[in-house]
């Protein structure tokens, strides 16, 4: 199951990288500073999924509140025009729900991987 979770991450991340053409250097400067913070995160859900004795949907449970904190709190800073001035119609909500799926089977996967 690991390894099958492993592949299908990797398979996006491969697909991603192959159609992006674009560089940006600050986006490439935000993606190495998050490197230390994501080892950090992964070490300490594999911590509490080994002393729980956690399933992965178990660990998602317990950890994703303080996520969603986090995120609302930050959402101000990180999304400059806001949620009010966001143009919420059936193409951009059904964009939103697919990428908050796929965010979450991603967070599973990656749980699943901790073992």
């Amino acid at each position: 199951m690991q390894v099958l979770a492993l592949a299908v991450v990797s398979a996006g991340v491969a697909v991603a990288t192959v159609t992006d053409l674009e560089f940006n250097l600050f986006g490439a400067l935000i993606a190495i500073a998050w490197i230390v913070p994501s080892a950090v995160n992964k070490i300490l859900w594999s911590n509490l999924q080994q002393q729980g004795n956690w399933t992965a949907l178990a660990l998602m449970w317990r950890t994703t509140p303080v996520t969603i904190f986090f995120l609302l709190a930050l959402m101000p800073w990180l999304d400059p025009p806001g949620v009010l001035l966001f143009q919420w119609n059936m193409n951009n909500s059904s964009a939103i729900l697919i990428s908050a799926i796929l965010g979450f089977l991603l967070q599973w996967s990656g749980a699943l991987a901790l073992g």
